[in-house]
């Protein structure tokens, strides 16, 4: 499926879990876990957010509560992630997390690698770096990110989200969204059609023609004199 650039972010599929010397790729004896999906690499402007939709695969006797961290953020830039706890429920695999940057955050040309951990009792944690930049907030535009932006559903279900909009550079313009990427019974409707506030809600809606399967889609955002961002998303279909 075709992905669109969001605020510079490359959404990508992982082939694998990254690892550091303390931890090691794949489940244990006992079970683990792995990363399934998430962002590669991400761009966000001094003010502004951008949204890292995670999926996780649990494996063996493994199916406890995973906590998410993480780690090496630039100065300026703070993560906070959807559940608030930072963690993912027995039985869910999914979670988002928010790079927010405050307005004098630390800019670089050159990315940062952050890193996203997860972690869970008795299995060697995961990690997956992020190679964030950092840019300056001359430009009049817009920035957007939801919450969540990772769902579990089965054929036939919606999920609700909440799309917030920082405006930057004095951009006070309408902003409309529209799905892209989507698989055949995937819809996305978002209220207000146009956004001239900060925030809107967004509905995903499945059918039973959907087919399971894990999908990474982009909810792109336009408006007039500004340049088209995009939030990435992961939608995880399973049959019913």
């Amino acid at each position: 499926m075709r992905s669109i650039l969001p605020l510079m972010l490359t959404a990508a599929v992982f082939s694998a879990a990254c690892s550091d010397d303390d931890d090691t790729v794949g489940p244990g004896p006992q079970g683990g876990l792995t990363f399934a999906s998430a962002l590669s690499s991400a761009s966000v402007k001094q003010g502004g957010a951008t949204t890292i939709p995670v999926v996780i695969t649990r494996s063996g006797s493994f199916n406890g509560v995973v906590t998410l961290t993480a780690e090496n953020l630039p100065t300026g830039v703070t993560a906070t992630f959807e559940p608030a706890t930072a963690t993912i429920a027995s039985g869910s695999r999914v979670s988002t997390v928010t790079l927010n940057a405050s307005t004098t955050a630390t800019t670089s040309a050159t990315p940062t690698t952050i890193r996203i951990r997860a972690s869970g009792d008795g299995v060697t944690s995961q990690a997956q770096d992020v190679a964030l930049t950092v840019t300056a907030n001359t430009v009049s535009g817009f920035g957007a990110t939801a919450s969540p932006a990772a769902f579990t559903l089965t054929a036939g279900q919606t999920a609700t989200s909440t799309i917030t909009i920082s405006r930057q550079a004095g951009f006070t313009g309408g902003v409309s969204f529209a799905l892209q990427g989507a698989p055949t019974g995937v819809t996305a409707t978002v209220t207000p059609t146009s956004v001239t506030g900060t925030t809107a809600a967004v509905s995903i809606v499945t059918t039973a023609a959907t087919q399971p399967g894990t999908y990474q889609i982009t909810l792109t955002g336009t408006a007039t004199g500004a340049t088209a961002n995009a939030i990435p998303m992961t939608l995880v279909i399973v049959a019913p």
